[in-house]
């Protein structure tokens, strides 16, 4: 069952496997689908460390702790942002040896609007025990000078990934671990999948409003997580150690696929603050490879480049069924694109390279090469195209939307022809098996016949090919 709230807990499904990219179905099954149990020795695992962890041991407990775990809210964290507010605003006061809760100069309404901020089911009748609630623990933190140090030396370590994580530090990762609890106690049969729908969404519903970016939610669980593992870093399926979890967050946000921005929730994110921050206070380095930096490519342009071919040509060619015409001959058809081109970019990147380079083409950020067709290189943008004049390389470059795409058969062998102005500017012969027959029961028929045969799949690569025309990315 897909969801796009599943991918709020995608620092748990993360691993060095999607450094590479993979595709798009891939990408759906691990971070969108809720179900993610994979054999009978995983299930029994996870059924042990819901009931040792979480005391969840069927649909009564698990309901019990997700309600728990909702309604705990808030108590610990607005006591957490206060206390970031006291840090920021009047660290002076706090590093005092003594502080008394009047020395903050902490009003009710801002109190009562902090705990608020946290939950939809305040009551107003509760108001004055709610504000005597938060005084005490106030207090009791005050009056401790050793918390007090602590908390003041976690905040000053942690600075830059406060201020990425705006009014809701540590939240986030109580959020990331309850989703991805509900999603183990519905791969178990403790939770119903429309008992998991529901709680997905008011989980994913409240961060959604609450956050108002991918950034702002990671640098909020990567702060949780360095919180509650300060004094005890321990390890098992549920709970990942300090590092580990700090990598995969890093991991999210460096991988060349786009798991975070394609899942439908905060698609205009930017992970630059974060990942610099990561980088600088952790040490991390993205995954370098050497092929691409030869190149001039990056993982992140091939990310790109290998997402809208299959948007726009991989998946659509599969869905319709006529893949085989052009996917399993790739290279026979000298056509090319990024995908078939991992881990080695002496086809793909190269000749993008080499266009470049003989023709002292630039292209801005925005500017994706996604297929190669021959001597041609089509980008979102564009059709490149180098002709000879003369013994001469000239280069003609076509905006996507005036280049047309047609297909023809004869006999056994297709054709994708690259129209402009009613001209065909060059074509490549395909590999024509739909219909299932032998070459020489398709040499037996009339040209009009073997059109017949081909014909719905002719007009389904027509459609594929020519919605490259309407990319806007």
């Amino acid at each position: 069952m897909l969801n796009k709230y599943t991918s709020l807990c995608s620092v748990y499904r993360y691993t060095s496997h999607f450094e590479q990219v993979v595709d798009a179905k891939t990408i759906q099954k691990e971070f969108y689908d809720t179900v993610s149990l994979k054999d009978k020795a995983e299930e029994a695992l996870i059924r042990k460390n819901l009931e040792n962890i979480y005391d969840i041991t069927d649909e009564e407990s698990a309901i019990a702790t997700i309600e728990d775990y909702m309604s705990n809210s808030i108590w610990l964290h607005p006591m957490f942002s206060i206390l970031v507010d006291v840090w920021r605003d009047q660290l002076d006061v706090l590093e005092q040896d003594t502080t008394q809760i009047d020395d903050l100069m902490l009003t009710d309404e801002y109190l009562i609007e902090k705990v608020k901020s946290y939950t939809t089911d305040f009551d107003e009748n509760d108001k004055e025990f709610i504000v005597n609630s938060v005084k005490d623990q106030l207090m009791d933190l005050l009056s401790c000078p050793e918390s007090k140090k602590l908390f003041i030396q976690f905040f000053n370590k942690n600075e830059i990934l406060i201020q990425l994580a705006g009014n809701y530090p540590v939240w986030g990762f109580e959020l990331a671990r309850l989703v991805e609890v509900m999603t183990k106690a519905n791969d178990l049969g403790y939770l119903t999948d429309e008992q998991l729908t529901t709680y997905l969404n008011k989980v994913g519903e409240c961060v959604e409003s609450k956050f108002s970016s991918w950034e702002q939610f990671l640098a909020s669980c990567a702060l949780g997580k360095l919180y509650t593992s300060q004094n005890r870093d321990v390890k098992s399926v549920f709970v990942h150690s300090q590092e580990e979890y700090i990598k995969n967050v890093y991991g999210l946000i460096t991988s060349p696929n786009r798991i975070l921005l394609d899942s439908d929730l905060w698609g205009n994110s930017s992970f630059a603050n974060i990942k610099q921050a990561l980088e600088v206070q952790f040490h991390l380095k993205p995954v370098k490879k050497e092929y691409l930096a030869e190149y001039e490519a990056n993982a992140q342009l091939e990310g790109q480049s290998i997402a809208l071919f299959n948007k726009y040509l991989g998946d659509p060619l599969k869905e319709k069924g006529v893949d085989n015409y052009v996917l399993e001959n790739w290279q026979l058809n000298n056509v090319y694109s990024a995908e078939n081109d991992i881990n080695d970019g002496s086809t793909f990147w190269k000749q993008v390279y080499d266009l470049k380079e003989k023709f002292d083409l630039f292209f801005s950020k925005e500017e994706i090469p996604i297929l190669i067709l021959g001597k041609q290189v089509i980008t979102n943008r564009a059709l490149y195209l180098v002709k000879r004049k003369f013994l001469k390389r000239k280069l003609e470059t076509i905006p996507l939307p005036d280049v047309q795409f047609d297909f023809e058969v004869e006999y056994t062998q297709a054709y994708l022809k690259v129209i402009y102005k009613g001209m065909t500017l060059t074509h490549f012969q395909l590999e024509a098996s739909r219909v299932g027959l032998e070459r020489d029961d398709l040499f037996k028929k009339n040209k009009e016949e073997v059109f017949q045969l081909f014909e719905k799949d002719i007009q389904s690569l027509k459609d594929v090919f020519n919605s490259l025309r309407t990319i806007k990315e």
